[in-house]
């Protein structure tokens, strides 16, 4: 082509503002997000679907799609294959001691359903995980949060801030575990065999810090 039609419509369509999805950062307002969860009235599945994300900061699909097959108790790793990534690379999870907890309770119902971990409530074989949706209305209904306050996304970007901000991991070592793509391919899988060992330090600390928390009093504890 002779010219470039793009320019034609320059300026006419508006610009697409970046989303940011909604999360929780300030120490209280974890544990009370941890404790609403905990106290949560619903499904089995949908809870510790909502414990596994929130230990282990993972994409809402890659939590959704968790198989068993790629989960290793003997190493306490959960393996996510390249096709399930958003990269399309091989992620290696670590699992804390609260992760796992959330696996040993799904064992007795969905390992007798098929191959999901978190298979769908009313999905009698197992073929199919909980819809894509479930978390965050499960977050609005069940844990009775505001619409555009918090979302099973949100979950990484109050990982993201906390370990950050903890000044106690390399930088290198939280966008390994977060699986953020783009980036030199090479300095990546460099990045990622040498941090595997503090990101499974980092992810027990990250767990301890979540359980660790106070939160805020209620208003009849305080009178």
């Amino acid at each position: 082509m002779e010219s470039n039609p793009v320019l034609e419509v320059r300026g006419v369509l508006e610009r697409r503002s970046p989303e940011h999805h909604p999360s929780v950062v300030v120490p209280e307002e974890i544990a009370l997000l941890r404790d609403r969860i905990r106290s949560f009235k619903g499904t089995i599945t949908i809870k510790n679907a909502m414990l596994f994300s929130l230990y282990t900061f993972a994409r809402p699909g890659e939590v959704r799609h968790c198989e068993w097959n790629e989960i290793n108790f003997d190493k306490a790793e959960w393996h996510i294959p390249a096709e399930k990534m958003k990269a399309g690379e091989k992620h290696i999870v670590p699992l804390s001691k609260q992760a796992l907890a959330a696996l040993e309770e799904m064992k007795p119902l969905s390992q007798l359903y098929g191959r999901h971990v978190f298979p769908a409530p009313r999905c009698c074989d197992g073929g199919k995980p909980y819809a894509d949706n479930a978390i965050n209305k499960a977050l609005i209904k069940g844990c009775k949060y505001e619409k555009r306050t918090v979302s099973a996304h949100g979950f990484r970007s109050t990982a993201s801030t906390v370990l950050n901000e903890s000044g106690l991991w390399h930088w290198d070592a939280i966008e390994a575990q977060l699986a953020h793509s783009g980036g030199d391919r090479v300095r990546k899988a460099y990045n990622y065999a040498r941090y595997l060992a503090e990101r499974r330090e980092m992810m027990q600390w990250y767990a301890d810090y979540i359980d660790t928390q106070t939160a805020p009093k209620k208003k009849e504890d305080e009178s």
